[in-house]
């Protein structure tokens, strides 16, 4: 068993008082989809696939299956239709707006969308 002195323990406290704050800046695949919503529904609206959206991010960093956006999305639609029944948006998928200007969804502004 090890002995330790006051002065050791003293400067053990120092070290974990000097420790920066612990950030939760982290996401996991499922978080980065869900923030990154917007961009992808307005990708889909506009023509792209799953799979070229997959590429797109893999060609970002994200490492992620096709299957695995499919799924990502799905949930995502799924909660979005819940919450259009009761009347709110998730706050992911309302794009900030100039003061007075209506939220975007998808990417274009509703004078700007395409039938």
């Amino acid at each position: 068993m090890a002995a330790y002195t006051r002065d050791d323990v003293d400067k053990m406290a120092e070290a974990l008082r000097s420790l920066p704050a612990a950030t939760k800046n982290k996401l996991s695949k499922q978080g980065v989809v869900s923030h990154l919503a917007a961009e992808i529904l307005g990708l889909q609206e506009r023509g792209y696939t799953i799979e070229q959206v997959a590429e797109s991010l893999r060609s970002l960093g994200l490492v992620i299956t096709n299957k695995t956006l499919s799924t990502y999305l799905g949930r995502l639609k799924k909660r979005i239709r819940r919450r259009e029944r009761k009347g709110s948006l998730p706050l992911v998928l309302r794009r900030r707006t100039r003061k007075g200007q209506a939220p975007v969804l998808g990417g274009r502004p509703p004078s700007q969308q395409v039938n």
